[in-house]
């Protein structure tokens, strides 16, 4: 847990420093002062496409090596809508879709013959995201956001003779986060942020800005 916090503190260092960098480029001679322009203000929507990379989980890896299987996972894949109430303080919606499984071949104990068997973990979450974007240039920005809300976990254990399901017996989910932009151009930009519970550990996708 201590190497999660010090890899945080590093990277809000990191961005800061390039966001200072990018603030004190050096203005053209002769050119008059100009208000300085924010990648996010007031009024502005924004749209982040996500992945993050979050492997199968441990109940499926420790199946599929249990049964000399294999694993498969996809996501979570979300979408982030944001409106800035403020220059710095926005509201939104994230949601994402995830799935994990584990699959394998046993044998049958009386007649020796193989059967395919499954595992398959499918999570939903849908939550409301509030945002403090504390670093704001022209081109960068970084963010703390936490979200609430729901969340459906559904588990499905398959194979010829019986199909077992089960679902999350507490249908809340949070997230905590910091998170950065770069927009490339005016709309278009990357985003990323590293937090904690309510998805993968990094998120990293595209965003744009209306």
């Amino acid at each position: 847990m201590k190497k999660v916090f010090l890899i945080i503190g590093i990277s809000i260092f990191a961005a800061n420093g390039f966001a200072q960098s990018l603030e004190t480029q050096p203005q053209a001679e002769g050119q008059a002062e100009e208000e300085e322009v924010k990648c996010v203000k007031k009024g502005n929507v924004i749209f982040d496409l996500y992945y993050g990379p979050a492997g199968p989980g441990l109940a499926a890896r420790l199946l599929a090596e249990n049964e000399n299987g294999q694993t498969s996972f996809l996501g979570p894949i979300g979408l982030r809508a944001q409106y800035m109430v403020t220059d710095a303080f926005g509201i939104g919606l994230d949601a994402h879709y995830a799935t994990r499984g584990a699959s394998w071949t046993s044998y049958d104990l009386i007649t020796g013959e193989p059967y395919e068997a499954t595992y398959d973990v499918v999570r939903i979450r849908a939550m409301a995201r509030f945002s403090w974007e504390f670093l704001r240039t022209e081109r960068f920005n970084m963010n703390w956001a936490n979200s609430v809300g729901y969340k459906s976990v559904k588990r499905t254990f398959d194979d010829p003779f019986s199909t077992e399901e089960s679902t999350n017996v507490i249908p809340v989910a949070f997230r905590t986060a910091v998170g950065f932009r770069f927009f490339v151009t005016d709309n278009i930009g990357l985003n990323a942020d590293i937090g904690f519970f309510g998805g993968a550990f990094v998120h990293g996708g595209l965003s744009v800005k209306l």
